[in-house]
This record gives C-alpha cells, structure tokens and sequence, in this order.
C-alpha cells in the first residue's frame, strides 16, 4: 500500500469524508498562523457549501455544484461577500488536489471572479443638535 503524498497525515493512503477532508485543511491553517477568526470564517464558508449541496464524500464536487452554490448566494447576499467565499471554496478545492487528498479537475480554474462595484460611497454627516 502507496503512503499518502499529504503532508498532514502520515498514514497509508485512504479516502477521507467530506469532515475529514475540512478538518485537515482548518489544520493547515492553524499551522500557518492565521487568526482564528479567519481559520472559523474558513470553515463555516466550506461547511455551508458541503450542507447545502449534501456532499458526504469531497470527490463528489463538480464544477455545476460550486456555480449552484454561488448563483444561491448572489441572490441572499452581496457580491464582495460571495467573492470572499468563492475565494475560500477555490482555495480549499486546490489544497485538497495539491495534498492528494481528493483527485478533483482544476474546479477553482473555472470560476471566475465575481465582479464587484467599489463605487465610492459619499458619507453625510448631521452635525448634533445640542441645547
């Protein structure tokens, strides 16, 4: 039996769950020093995405699902929060190629950028009435 290429665990290789699969990757986060608010932003963007399209198993994941995924989104939430989230998804999917942990085509090449509109907000400020 092949070792595992993944770097995060040293056992003969093996298929993971779809738990599994989040689980080292929220590792190699923390072992990358990244605040744990990001590592917990991280986790519920992929966790959302894993529930809403009932995934058990991260081979499952096609490119019709991610697109699925964002088109739900644009329509509850803004573009800048549904690019960051794409951007956690892309950055899971390629993680799980480059460790072996999944054999997935190159989804994350696929998904385009969502546009946002950074047009400048204009600020009023009331100046407070006191007596």
């Amino acid at each position: 039996m092949s070792k595992s290429k993944n770097r995060y665990i040293d056992t003969p290789q093996c298929t993971l769950d779809i738990e599994g699969a989040i689980d080292i990757y929220l590792e190699s986060l923390k072992s990358r020093n990244l605040r744990p608010s990001t590592v917990v932003m991280y986790e519920r963007d992929i966790r959302e995405f894993a529930a809403s399209k009932e995934i058990t198993d991260p081979e499952q994941i096609t490119y019709d699902m991610i697109r699925s995924h964002i088109a739900d989104l644009m329509e509850k939430v803004g573009a800048s929060t549904v690019e960051k989230k794409r951007i956690v998804l892309c950055t899971w999917l390629r993680f799980l190629n480059l460790e072996g942990i999944a054999e997935l085509p190159d989804i994350s090449a696929r998904i385009r950028k969502i546009k946002v509109d950074i047009t400048p907000r204009v600020v009023c400020r009331m100046k407070s009435w006191r007596r």
